[in-house]
């Protein structure tokens, strides 16, 4: 569907941002950073694209480029609101655990983590994090367990979608 919308829209930036997690996902980290830098050449430059290109040159064994963005984010950080999520997946991407949890124990301080949770959880770019106790043990310091990431009313402004049922689909009489 996504190829179809790269046809349907070839300038959306959306599409190639979601084939470029694609790709990374598949293995495919030459496809993932050409998409990832395409939607960078679209569009503004977003921290979280441009995070999404760093853990995809790490993914694809080009380090040094990864590290380079690392460093011009850290540069622009001072300045500018870049959410803690953007480190959190370059460092993890480079194999910085130690650093990850920095940035996700300051987010979990200021509740910015909160949108991020749910990509801790499931993401599999993150299963580093996942493997280290000290994720459970700050979940756990927020009142969550991991089984738990997915919605929190108190942390998640935004409601939950109900789990439909066959009976919720049902016809009133």
């Amino acid at each position: 569907e996504a190829r179809l919308g790269i046809d349907m829209a070839p300038r959306h930036v959306g599409n190639h941002e979601l084939l470029g997690w694609i790709a990374r996902s598949q293995g495919q980290f030459e496809a993932s950073i050409a998409h990832f830098q395409a939607a960078i050449d679209m569009a503004p430059p977003d921290p979280r694209t441009r995070s999404a290109l760093a853990s995809a040159y790490a993914a694809g064994g080009r380090r040094d480029e990864a590290v380079a963005i690392l460093r011009d984010l850290e540069g622009h950080s001072a300045g500018a609101a870049i959410p803690a999520e953007v480190f959190v997946t370059i460092h993890t991407a480079l194999g910085n655990v130690g650093e990850a949890f920095a940035w996700l124990e300051g987010s979990a301080e200021d509740r910015s983590i909160s949108y991020f949770l749910f990509d801790l959880r499931y993401e599999p770019l993150y299963a580093p994090l996942r493997q280290d106790p000290r994720l459970a043990r700050l979940f756990r310091s927020m009142g969550l367990d991991l089984g738990e990431a997915r919605y929190n009313s108190r942390l998640c402004p935004r409601t939950p979608p109900r789990p439909r049922t066959a009976r919720s689909r049902r016809p009133t009489r």
